[in-house]
């Protein structure tokens, strides 16, 4: 995760861990960067319990923390749809040795995953101050969708009018700049 919930809620007290996971999806889906960090990885893992990857040697995973945020692919192993199975970002719960605990709930396949790879998901600091700010966004703009101009008393107020060519999955592009950096191109 980007930030955690409880950072969130000091921004927006009504802001759920369902709209942090959509904000995440959004910035990794319009930079086409997972922001892995290679140092942090291991591959070949056997799942057990639905939660438990037990790893052949702690090469890598002996970096990870309590709460960190693990990319998990078996791109080799299809469901079937096709899609890769165990496929998606978890937080740790626990690591010990050669052993990674995921948060619940999560129900992963209970099997061995020669060519699956575990990798931490680290967020540069202008992700994380970027986030912020849009949440900040979020949260003055709620009640002004819409309204162009509004006039009480001798007061007047005239909103930036945003179209669909100035806007980015609902943001106005020029918030999103801090992501061009990361976006890296998709073949």
């Amino acid at each position: 995760m980007i930030i955690s919930l409880e950072d969130a809620k000091k921004i927006d007290k009504d802001i759920s861990q369902s709209d942090l996971d959509a904000l995440e999806v959004m910035i990794r889906s319009t930079t086409h960067n997972p922001f892995l960090d290679a140092s942090v990885r291991n591959t070949g893992f056997f799942v057990s319990t639905g939660d438990t990857l037990n790893f052949n040697n702690d090469h890598g995973i002996k970096y990870l923390r309590t709460g960190d945020t693990v990319m998990l692919a078996d791109t080799r192993t299809p469901d079937s749809n096709g899609k890769p199975i165990n496929d998606g970002l978890y937080q740790v719960e626990s690591v010990n040795g050669n052993t990674v605990t995921l948060q619940k709930p999560i129900d992963l396949f209970n099997e061995e995953h020669l060519n699956g790879l575990l990798a931490k998901v680290s967020y540069p600091a202008d992700v994380i101050a970027g986030v912020k700010k849009l949440i900040e966004y979020n949260v003055k703009t709620a009640d002004n969708i819409g309204i162009k101009s509004r006039t009480i008393a001798r007061m007047s107020e005239t909103y930036v009018d945003v179209n669909a060519g100035d806007n980015i999955n609902g943001y106005p592009s020029a918030m999103l700049s801090f992501l061009k950096r990361y976006t890296k191109l998709r073949w």
